[in-house]
């Protein structure tokens, strides 16, 4: 099965996030990616499995836990 390729612009449709933004942030959240030439590729299935993820660790957050007890009490 062939890997589909998407690139900047591709991932930030994905994302729901402008281009310039997935530019700008690729590095420092770890979106998977690669170069080939002058220009970024990611592979739609990696970007996917690391969105997932960040879910999971954003629901596990410190801040969500607290807000989730302050809510039960």
């Amino acid at each position: 099965m062939p890997v589909k390729q998407l690139t900047t612009k591709g991932v930030a449709a994905l994302l729901s996030r402008s281009p310039h933004w997935v530019h700008m942030n690729a590095k420092r959240l770890g979106i998977p990616r690669y170069r080939i030439g002058g220009t970024w590729v990611y592979e739609e299935a990696q970007v996917i499995s690391w969105f997932e993820s960040k879910k999971e660790t954003s629901e596990d957050s410190p801040a969500k836990k607290r807000f989730k007890e302050q809510v039960i009490i």
